[in-house]
């Protein structure tokens, strides 16, 4: 894949019109911001901000603004038509992202990685445009599926910093009280939007976290479970034997002995 050009939050005036018959020469996708008019198989189609469409090189392109105002999102690229197919994504095609954000932080970091003087910044760019086509076609599938889009929480992207820091350093000392002082919520409230956000409690994931570190330490070393306990976050071994034991209905040890190659 080929990254050509890219831009983010272009803004024009109620004038705007795009028309390309011969389409723009590459792959475009287009992501818009504010509602817009697109022409596509002979009709006209309103569509909403948070809507995209990938234009295959060759199909005419046709869209304008229809609100006084015009706002997208647009990458030119080449790519593999396989790719495309491979991750469902279809071309020529209006669908709705469920969560425009996470598709936004991806053109994010194409944008900065455009700029970098990495002597391997083709290649990163490569996996990022790979992983774009992956988030699109899970969005495209979301959209076909007839489910409503999912509203992005004003706290999405803290919470799933917290969440992912917990699974990184499950040993981390963490209570509820000092994770909802973060989100600046009362603990309550953060342990609704926690589970709300995860389907699980946060107690519970820390629990998890916990267990899948203590389960990596006892099948790939040796170390005592007394020290895996410690590397793990608990106090004493005590606590973390009875733990796992209610988790796995056996004691640290008797995993490592049934399980270990």
């Amino acid at each position: 894949m080929e990254l050509h050009a890219l831009g983010l939050n272009y803004s024009h005036d109620g004038s705007f019109d795009i028309r390309r018959p011969n389409g723009s020469g590459d792959n475009l996708l287009l992501i818009f911001k504010s509602s817009a008019v697109v022409r596509l198989h002979g009709r006209e189609y309103s569509v909403s901000p948070d809507s995209a469409i990938l234009y295959k090189k060759g199909t005419e392109q046709i869209y304008r603004a229809c609100k006084g105002f015009y706002i997208n999102h647009w990458l030119h690229f080449d790519c593999d038509d396989t790719l495309t197919r491979d991750y469902s994504l279809p071309y020529d095609t209006i669908f709705m992202l469920s969560d425009a954000e996470k598709t936004e932080d991806i053109l994010s970091t194409i944008s900065r990685l455009s700029l970098s003087e990495s002597g391997r910044r083709e290649d990163y760019i490569e996996l990022m445009l790979r992983m774009l086509l992956i988030r699109l076609g899970e969005e495209y599938s979301l959209s076909k599926s007839g489910q409503p889009p999912r509203k992005r929480s004003h706290y999405a992207d803290a919470l799933e910093r917290l969440r992912a820091d917990i699974y990184s350093s499950p040993s981390g000392s963490r209570n509820i009280a000092d994770m909802a002082k973060t989100l600046s919520v009362s603990p309550s409230h953060f342990q609704y939007l926690y589970t709300s956000r995860f389907g699980v409690s946060c107690y519970e994931d820390i629990l998890c976290a916990r267990m899948k570190n203590a389960e990596y330490y006892l099948l790939s070393t040796d170390m005592t479970v007394k020290n895996i306990a410690d590397v793990c976050g608990y106090e004493n071994d005590v606590h973390f034997m009875r733990q796992f034991k209610r988790r796995y209905n056996m004691t640290p040890s008797q995993f490592r002995q049934k399980n270990k190659k």
